[in-house]
């Protein structure tokens, strides 16, 4: 029987899991059980891809805040110095309460209040 990828108690739980977020999502339960979180957290990113595909799951941004500022300045063609200037102004004031290394799942409206 080559060619399986998980024993089948990897297969056990991971059907488990798959199982229960079928029911949160058809009963509008927006956070897992304890127990079916850290399953989740447990699996591979190839598996939360897997399971985000099928709209399981939400798979959180991996870029930082610093790529997502270096992305909006490329998008900015022919900037006089006096914007470059204020650019530069707001980056500063933004990255004196943002780390540039921090997460873009941890930009949220709770943390933005703080």
């Amino acid at each position: 029987m080559g060619g399986r990828k998980y024993n089948e108690k990897t297969a056990n739980e991971l059907l488990e899991v798959v199982e229960a977020l079928i029911y949160y999502k058809n009963n509008a339960i927006v956070v897992p059980d304890k127990k079916t979180a850290a399953r989740l957290e447990a699996t591979t990113p190839e598996i939360r891809q897997k399971l985000s595909n099928f709209g399981l799951i939400e798979v959180p941004p991996t870029h930082t805040l610093k790529e997502l500022w270096d992305s909006f300045l490329k998008t900015k063609n022919k900037m006089k110095d006096s914007t470059i200037a204020a650019y530069e102004l707001v980056k500063g004031r933004f990255f004196r309460y943002f780390k540039e290394n921090e997460s873009l799942e941890d930009l949220t409206k709770e943390r933005m209040i703080q």
